[in-house]
């Protein structure tokens, strides 16, 4: 079975304003929640079984370090 990522551009625009935020909170802080949120998604298209389904047939993972963030 092929996996396909899909990512739609209202979450992409969303996580680079977050990483904007981010950064102006602490320099390289964005760097490093672009890094978080990329290690996430690699997680979930690599081993998509060992996530939860949030709705219908997206599955999510929390991003270490930022506890308010998740990966669908």
């Amino acid at each position: 079975m092929t996996l396909q990522l899909k990512t739609h551009t209202q979450a992409r625009e969303e996580h680079i304003s977050s990483a904007r935020w981010y950064e102006l909170q602490q320099v390289g802080l964005g760097e490093q929640y672009m890094k978080a949120v990329g290690e996430c998604m690699e997680q979930i298209f690599m081993n998509p079984e060992h996530f939860g389904f949030l709705k219908g047939n997206y599955r999510h993972v929390k991003v270490e370090g930022f506890p308010i963030c998740r990966c669908i």
